[in-house]
């Protein structure tokens, strides 16, 4: 947001717009906020752009955006759903043993890590750009 506040981009693309917060209010209140900066976001999956060409808002997208982010929200309460009775039904029969506390990896095991040396090489140079897919 930092980034688009100070005009150093004029677009964001993400794969899908369920990546932009976590549910309807959030992925609304992004691009509102991206949109209000000039800032085009645009979805691949859905294949929108929120804004038109000449920086004016693109109205489809935005009243297609808030269907699809609701049905994304509803889909979402759905499976939350499922997966309780999925576990309700397992604890029933016994089956259910849940997550298992705590980690057999120490501090020293995973900082040394891959991943988590790229992600602190990343962090210390400034540059956290992050493909979600």
């Amino acid at each position: 947001m930092k980034m688009a506040e100070a005009g150093e981009i004029s677009e964001v693309r993400v794969h899908s717009i369920t990546r932009l917060g976590r549910n309807q209010l959030d992925i609304l209140a992004t691009i509102k906020q991206l949109t209000a900066l000039k800032v085009n976001v645009t979805s691949k999956k859905e294949n929108l752009s929120m804004l038109n060409e000449d920086g004016s808002p693109n109205l489809f997208s935005n009243m297609l955006i808030g269907v699809l982010s609701s049905l994304s929200e509803f889909e979402i309460e759905l499976s939350k759903e499922r997966r309780l009775e999925g576990i309700a039904e397992a604890k029933k029969k016994g089956r259910y043993i849940g997550r298992q506390k705590g980690s057999t990896e120490n501090t020293d095991q995973f900082l040394s890590k891959k991943k988590t040396q790229d992600v602190i090489k990343y962090l210390k140079e400034g540059e956290c750009t992050v493909l979600y897919q």
